[in-house]
């Protein structure tokens, strides 16, 4: 009985320890320590051998300025953005890459302005908008996040709205000091981001 308690025990916190390594869940169980300040991302050097680079490298220079850029133009602007792959508005990020549960997310910088977003994918496809800083939660396990500026819009191309929480069509504002995040790692999740006129 005594090692069926102890299994039990160490299913639920793996189980914990997993949900709390999804940057969602981490935002909303790991409130910032008071006494830390936010990492703005400038202070980051590229990791050199591949795309990612980890949250406590990154700058908001780099994040802002760096090859994903795009200046704003007054024309209409198509966007589409893959899960999983940087194309020319996204950069790989390692958040608590010195932990022993670093997890990496991928952030889209596009041009400051309003969109409509739609998806071509038939199940729920869903995203939110970060700010260009890392918070410090002040946790050893998960010291890093984002600073979560939205709620999560969800999508979706199919027939089940999902009990009415996604939708075929929604139009959001993003800032230039802001990003998109595609939670999940399904590379056929796709957004179709189109410019509105005001």
């Amino acid at each position: 009985m005594k090692n069926n308690k102890g299994l039990i025990i160490a299913i639920s916190i793996a189980a914990v320890v997993f949900c709390l390594s999804c940057c969602c869940c981490s935002s909303v169980f790991f409130s910032r320590n008071k006494n830390e300040k936010n990492k703005n991302v400038s202070e980051i050097t590229e990791n050199g051998t591949e795309s990612a680079v980890t949250a406590s490298e990154l700058t908001t220079e780099e994040l802002t300025n760096g090859e994903s850029t795009v200046e704003a133009t007054t024309e209409d602007v198509k966007i589409i953005l893959q899960s999983t792959v940087t194309g020319e508005y996204g950069r790989k990020l390692t958040l608590n890459a010195n932990t022993d549960m670093p997890v990496d997310k991928y952030l889209y910088k596009v041009p400051a302005g309003k969109y409509s977003a739609t998806t071509t994918f038939e199940k729920m496809a869903s995203f939110y908008i970060v700010k260009d800083e890392i918070a410090l939660t002040g946790s050893s396990e998960y010291p890093e996040e984002f600073q979560i500026v939205s709620d999560v819009y969800m999508l979706t191309a199919g027939d089940n709205d999902f009990n009415g929480t996604a939708k075929k069509e929604i139009v959001f504002e993003i800032a230039e000091d802001e990003n998109i995040v595609i939670p999940g790692d399904n590379s056929d999740v796709y957004l179709i981001l189109q410019s509105v006129k005001e």
